[in-house]
């Protein structure tokens, strides 16, 4: 039996004994290649980079950003595109104003069987909280309208909507094990869906009673979790 089912029927088990599933978003319930996708259509399409860069942007056009990548790094050195510096500055520039933004989180796209996974989990009694390092004043309005076209469950917004208070408060690892020391002492079990190994990692080491689930999709390459871990590899089973 795949993990992703093994984990939900030992959810469900547990759904009268003070458990929660706290879910992070990118790259954990969110495939967010298509977000950068966007975003390098329309630093091609603007203005000024138009009259700048004629020769280039045709070409970032046609670039590729695939569910693999971490940021826009690799899909440029996979293109080959040459330009000059002052291009690639404008473009990190252009990608982190808007990916770190309200404005492109619609153009998320939920993993396979995600929504029904988390909806299946709400519907048997154990509350769903999300717990991101996107931070509230640049991306609260986009992440619950994201969260509610999608169909992923949010009961209430400040109780279960975990996100930084302010752009660069604390490293993501920092603050996800601050909340989920607070989740581990209103809760007998939680369960912790991450992608990221820094934080899975740095959770380890906090010794906080949590329950680990790897989500093996794309990540910063950092650092590697333990083989130990509980895995689901890009799609959620049920």
């Amino acid at each position: 039996m795949p993990n992703a089912k093994q984990i939900l029927s030992e959810i469900y088990t547990r759904k009268n004994q003070k458990t929660v599933s706290v879910f992070d978003l990118d790259s954990t319930l969110y495939n967010v290649s298509t977000r950068t996708q966007k975003i390098l259509v329309d630093f091609s399409n603007d203005v000024n980079v138009g009259l700048k860069y004629s020769a280039h942007k045709e070409r970032l056009k046609t670039i590729q950003v695939l569910p693999s990548d971490w940021g826009i790094r690799e899909s440029l050195i996979r293109s080959g595109l040459e330009a000059p510096i002052d291009f690639f500055e404008e473009l990190r520039n252009y990608w982190r104003q808007h990916f770190f933004s309200n404005e492109y989180l619609k153009h998320d796209v939920p993993y396979e069987g995600a929504v029904e996974y988390v909806a299946a989990i709400r519907e048997a009694g154990v509350p769903v909280m999300y717990l991101t390092g996107r931070d509230r004043p640049d991306m609260f309005k986009g992440t619950v309208e994201s969260l509610g076209a999608c169909g992923f469950p949010l009961e209430d917004e400040a109780k279960h909507l975990f996100m930084k208070p302010a752009k660069g408060f604390a490293e993501d690892e920092d603050y996800k094990v601050q909340i989920l020391g607070q989740i581990a002492r209103e809760y007998d079990h939680v369960y912790f869906f991450e992608n990221e190994p820094v934080i899975i990692n740095k959770v380890l080491k906090s010794n906080l009673k949590v329950n680990i689930i790897f989500m093996d999709t794309v990540h910063s390459r950092r650092e590697d979790v333990p083989t130990s871990l509980r895995v689901i590899k890009g799609r959620f089973e049920r």
